[in-house]
């Protein structure tokens, strides 16, 4: 029997063995506890991987543990590196595992009865941080069995039984009447942050009764929210959150909500930082209420969220009432909505009441799918905001303005803003398909069948043939890449230099001013990262015992 000595790295765990996928969830009892380590690997039989782990090295030099927890916080984003980590050693194992576990998913019954005994372990219970709750059925109506309604708090209140949940982010996405009424305790009563894609009720007094179960609630984003109420059920009796931080990317249910909020007493209102979109609605909150929000809310952003052309708005409700303001943003998320937003906004800066208006920023979108820059230079010269800058030079409160914000998303001009020069431009490019072709040769490549000697040969021969091709072409291939890579750069700083040059000339009061400043924002779709693009196009680099020890199906 032959044998073949490997070395493994802290980085990457190749050779952790199926088998261990037999042992309770993250917590494999015989890991080595020492640095990298000699394994013997049977190579006649690599289906079936047996590791001899020698006795741990005396006198072996350790790092301290806040400096393998420091180097292990640095990988939160990483799950195959956590991975890898947790399967280094008992040491590295409870650090690694925080971050694995740290948001748990539950999309129906299955995942919810499968949470309540993955995570029976307390420590494991305690690592929990975020739960994202995802209804991938539609719920139908007098449908008794929603297993939202009931599966959900049955695993909280089990899990809470092992351990007292430290959970403080909740995201709940294609909820639909979701009944917790019938639970009297909070079920989530140390949430403070609460996301909500994609929900919708058809009762009032329901969604009164749903937030009942976030007592500590200080930050909430709701998008896409939609609800069917009476005029009444704004003014419901019972508990609001203490909200400091509230975003309303819905105009459908964004009346109900605010007029809702306000319907309590007005020393209990203290919001900071205030986001929603522009649309016509109505306030219908009594008057203290409203003072009280006037008087809390420092930063505001408004958003233009057109899906297509829009009217020009005659007014807003709620500016008037905020008399507090410091910081202003009109967020045009939408093509639409950057070119058919601005008109509006001289309409919106004749109703603030704020006195002392300090920075104000505008933030552009020119298109959801990736352009020729040059397209994106022509759709900024048709925004319209020669109105805009006069106001901000002769209203009163703006007299005391520090600061003009321009914002642009575009994906290639904000990498200019990261590697400004092209030295840097180019490298970052060489260095993204040098991982790409190191990902692509480290895949497994089989094992190689015993030949005659003189067959071995002849195959040898080839190899260099084709191995000299490849040489030749790939220089030719190298030298086409870095001159592609110096014309994108060429061809991304002079659009970006343009379209500066385009906001000033829309803006001339505030950059003769000094105070006006323009800078690219990172697109809506973030650029792809070589480590995310490995693992999201070959995910068979996945090591089975990995997937087998930590991840919930």
């Amino acid at each position: 029997m032959s044998l073949t000595t490997l070395r493994t790295t802290s980085t990457r765990s190749r050779l952790t063995p199926v088998r261990m996928s037999d042992h309770p969830l993250a917590t494999p009892l015989d890991l080595a506890t020492s640095t990298p380590t000699e394994f013997t690997i049977d190579a006649d039989d690599q289906n079936d991987l047996v590791f001899h782990v020698p006795k741990a090295r005396k006198n072996i030099p350790r790092f301290p543990q806040e400096l393998v927890d420091a180097i292990i916080d640095c990988l939160q984003d990483d799950r195959e590196s956590l991975l890898a980590c947790a399967l280094t050693s008992q040491s590295w194992r409870p650090r690694s595992q925080t971050h694995i576990h740290r948001a748990l998913k539950v999309t129906s019954k299955w995942h919810c009865s499968k949470a309540e005994m993955n995570y029976g372990d307390p420590f494991l219970a305690s690592c929990i941080r975020e739960l994202h709750i995802q209804d991938l059925s539609l719920k139908q109506p007098g449908d008794r069995a929603y297993w939202v309604d009931h599966c959900v708090p049955a695993m909280l209140s089990k899990l809470n039984r092992f351990h007292s949940l430290a959970i403080d982010s909740v995201i709940i996405q294609n909820g639909h009447d979701i009944q917790w009424g019938s639970y009297p305790d909070p079920l989530f009563p140390n949430v403070t942050k609460l996301t909500i894609r994609r929900l919708c009720f058809h009762v009032g007094a329901e969604f009164a009764l749903f937030m009942r179960h976030f007592p500590r609630l200080t930050s909430l984003t709701l998008k896409d929210f939609t609800i069917t109420y009476r005029i009444s059920d704004a003014a419901a009796p019972g508990p609001r959150p203490p909200l400091r931080n509230l975003e309303i990317y819905s105009s459908s249910g964004q009346e109900f909500f605010l007029n809702w909020f306000l319907h309590q007493p007005s020393e209990a209102i203290l919001l900071e930082m205030f986001v929603y979109s522009i649309e016509r609605w109505q306030v219908r909150a009594p008057k203290p209420s409203l003072m009280a929000l006037g008087a809390s809310v420092k930063d505001l952003t408004i958003v233009f969220a057109f899906s297509s052309p829009h009217y020009l708005l005659t007014g807003d409700p709620l500016l008037p009432h905020l008399s507090s303001l410091r910081n202003l943003t009109f967020d045009h998320t939408t093509l639409f909505g950057t070119l058919y937003g601005p008109p509006s906004v001289p309409v919106l800066l004749k109703e603030i009441s704020a006195t002392q208006i300090s920075t104000v920023r505008f933030r552009f979108v020119l298109d959801n799918q990736y352009a020729p820059l040059e397209q994106s230079v022509e759709k900024l010269e048709r925004i319209k905001l020669g109105h805009t800058d006069g106001l901000l030079r002769d209203s009163q409160p703006f007299q005391s303005l520090q600061g003009v914000l321009v914002q642009i998303r575009s994906r290639d001009w904000a990498r200019l803003r990261r590697l400004p020069s092209a030295d840097q431009w180019i490298a970052a490019d060489i260095e993204q398909r040098r991982v790409f072709s190191d990902t692509l040769s480290d895949l497994p490549q089989g094992i190689i069948e015993d030949s005659p000697p003189s067959a071995r040969d002849a195959e040898r021969e080839e190899d260099k043939d084709v191995e000299r091709e490849i040489r030749e072409h790939g220089s030719n291939l190298e030298w086409n890449n870095l001159k592609r890579a110096r014309a994108d750069y060429e061809n991304t700083r002079e659009t970006w230099h343009k379209a500066m040059s385009v906001v000033e000339k829309a803006l001339p009061t505030m950059a003769a001013s000094r105070i006006l400043r323009i800078e690219p924002l990172e697109d809506a779709l973030p650029e792809r990262t070589s480590s995310s693009w490995s693992r999201h196009h070959h995910p068979h680099l996945y090591e089975h015992s990995h997937y087998a020890l930590y991840h919930l199906p």
